[in-house]
């Protein structure tokens, strides 16, 4: 009889501790959801948090990668966006269990600790199951379609505005034209300045901060509160530059170009349009010399009447030797450097 009153007692306390451990288990966390763009513009609200993101993905370049798989915290970093192309950093520690999971490719919810790198949201991993809502079909990202201010004026008239001095447009007006320049190392182009021309004329356009706008992208700028700069060729914004935000692509167009002479171009009246010159020939052309000699300032010339064609030391194709001949067809955008009127190649095919 005590031994069945002992094993029924051992059964009894078992039971309850195994029932006592159970209990004691932590629920998961309830996540608040959030949007994204407020935990990347408004973290302070958020942090230490635990949220939930709905509709976004891995931007499609992370998705091949793991979520860290370095042996540092410096490639923790993976972007995350919705459909409109906001992005948020989620980050994960090297050391976490899944540091070298791949990052999925699916679309749905993301969750995680809100964060602060700076000044700017993230979030970071806490669990595998974090990122397990990602399963769906991805969505095509469409940027919501910005509407630029301002009524839509001519680049000539726009010239026109300029008089000898850094001259400030009041007045609500906009351009639309499309880039003609490709901009970045390697080309003739700052990557904050680009070219832009419209039916009547063309113009200079510098940025505050590098732009994305490549050769037929037709895009938009507002010129409201913006002064027009002589830098070397007339341009819209100084040396600060017009932010990003005043311009959009409305689309594509053809990039075409006007067939001149060189007293045309020597006359400025082309002055950043893209341009083709027929019939030249680089009068120094040796079988040696290259388009960096001379500091890359070399000579075209009809026969009669010569012009610089700038392309400087750093270009792609400044090693490439200048062509002989005398029926050459070189293309580029109409400039000036001080009063040297001269032709900025784009790029190797130019020079034909």
């Amino acid at each position: 009889m005590k031994k069945n009153i002992l094993f029924f007692t051992f059964i009894i306390l078992t039971s309850f501790v195994l029932y006592s451990c159970a209990d004691k288990v932590e629920p998961e966390p309830t996540a608040q959801i959030v949007s994204l763009m407020e935990l990347k513009t408004i973290p302070d609200k958020y942090v230490g948090s635990y949220v939930q993101v709905d509709g976004v993905q891995f931007i499609p370049t992370d998705t091949s990668r793991v979520f860290n798989g370095t042996s540092g915290n410096g490639g923790g970093s993976r972007t995350l966006q919705d459909c409109q192309g906001n992005t948020l950093v989620v980050f994960t520690t090297f050391d976490s269990n899944y540091s070298n999971t791949k990052v999925p490719n699916g679309f749905g919810s993301i969750r995680g600790r809100a964060s602060k790198f700076g000044t700017t949201g993230q979030i970071n991993l806490v669990l595998e199951k974090d990122f397990s809502g990602l399963t769906a079909e991805r969505c095509v990202v469409v940027p919501p379609i910005v509407v630029i201010p301002g009524t839509r004026t001519n680049i000539a008239d726009v010239r026109a505005l300029f008089t000898s001095s850094p001259t400030n447009i009041t007045t609500s007006i906009k351009i639309r034209g499309v880039v003609t320049s490709i901009s970045g190392t390697g080309t003739n182009f700052n990557a904050q300045n680009l070219t832009m021309q419209d039916g009547s004329a063309g113009i200079t356009v510098r940025f505050a901060a590098a732009h994305s706008y490549t050769e037929g992208d037709e895009i938009e700028v507002s010129l409201q509160g913006q002064p027009l700069t002589l830098f070397n060729a007339l341009q819209a914004g100084n040396t600060s530059g017009i932010p990003l935000t005043n311009s959009t692509k409305v689309g594509t167009a053809p990039v075409t170009f006007r067939t001149v002479t060189i007293p045309e171009i020597t006359s400025g009246l082309y002055e950043s349009q893209l341009v083709m010159v027929t019939n030249a020939r680089f009068p120094t052309a040796n079988g040696t010399l290259t388009y960096a000699s001379n500091s890359g300032n070399v000579q075209i010339s009809d026969g009669t009447n010569t012009t610089t064609f700038r392309s400087g030391t750093g270009v792609t194709w400044a090693s490439t030797v200048l062509p002989a001949g005398t029926n050459l067809s070189v293309k580029g955008i109409a400039s000036v450097f001080t009063t040297t009127r001269q032709i900025l190649p784009r790029k190797a095919s130019d020079l034909q």
